[in-house]
Parts: C-alpha cells; structure tokens; sequence
C-alpha cells in the first residue's frame, strides 16, 4: 500500500508519508533488508526532520543488529545515542553499551553507560537499564559489591512496574 502511495504521489510531503509508511510496515513484518534499503534512502534526502531522521536511523539501526551487522548499527546508535533526551538516543546509548558488553569490552563498556548517567535522560526506563547493565560490567569484572550496590539502589529508587525488577532480582539472585 505505500509502495503504491510512493509512486502515485503527487507531492512530497506525500512521497515521505509513503517513505516512511514503508520503513515502518517493513520494521513491524521483520524485513530487515526493506528497512535498511527504504531508510538509507531516505536519510539521502536534503529535507526530513531531525523526529524523522532519528526515527528512521533507529529502525535503520535496530535492522543492523537483526542481521549481525554490528558494525553498521553502532554508527547508528553512536549517532542517536548524541542525544538521550529523545527516546531513540535514550535506547541507543543503552545498546552501545550493550554491544560493548558483548564483545566483552567491559573498560569501553562501563565508560559509556556511566556518560549515559551523567547525561541523564527523561527516559527512566532506558536509564535503569544502563545501571543494570552497569551492574553486569561490574559482575563481568569481579566488582561484585558495587554490582550489588547499584542494583539494591536501583531496586529501591527504580518504581515502574516493568520487567527491571525481574532483572534486578535475577542478578542480585546470582550475587547470593
């Protein structure tokens, strides 16, 4: 259907409400090749928003990952994550960390989520997960007290009824 809408439209406002209809639709069926293709053209044009542009490079970054294109998604991320005060870069900044983690580059790693808390975020959910992924660092580099300490901190000051107060739990759990 916006496949139909990008190539009958008769203006561009039109022509980007198709374009990212696309990258949408194709990011909600899990067609990571759609998403990366549709978003790396449209971030080729002069005239989106930065809400659009952070929009599309995280679907862009998110289709990376799916396809173990860690490389390509950490340009993304590293340019969302800029900017924590928008939900895009909140989450991006967290998955930065996140892949550093994974790569077991835990000085690298811990040196992020701990720029991620000194810049803070309105976005409270991301932020706790960057201290429960603090906490990992921590567990990953026998810190085990202050794993422990961030995570009873975070259990007492975090209250959103989410899935953190499972992960603190498990962890804590694992430092008994």
């Amino acid at each position: 259907m916006y496949k139909q809408l990008k190539a009958h439209a008769g203006s561009a406002g039109h022509r980007l409400t198709a374009q990212i209809g696309i990258i949408r639709s194709a990011y909600k069926t899990k067609n990571d090749a759609d998403v990366i293709h549709a978003a790396t053209s449209l971030l080729a044009e002069e005239k989106i928003t930065p809400e659009v542009k952070n929009e599309v490079t995280y679907y862009r970054a998110k289709a990376y990952l799916n396809q173990k294109a860690d490389g390509n998604a950490m340009n993304d991320l590293k340019a969302l994550a800029k900017d924590t005060r928008n939900v895009y870069g909140a989450e991006a900044k967290y998955l930065v960390g996140q892949i550093l983690f994974d790569q077991k580059d835990y000085a690298v790693a811990e040196k992020e989520i701990l720029d991620f808390i000194d810049q803070s975020t309105p976005h409270t959910y991301w932020l706790a997960r960057g201290f429960v992924l603090l906490s990992d660092i921590y567990m990953a580099t026998n810190k085990k007290l202050d794993a422990r300490q961030y995570l009873l901190s975070l259990q007492q000051n975090y209250q959103a009824n989410d899935d953190i107060k499972g992960m603190i739990e498990s962890r804590l759990n694992k430092l008994k």
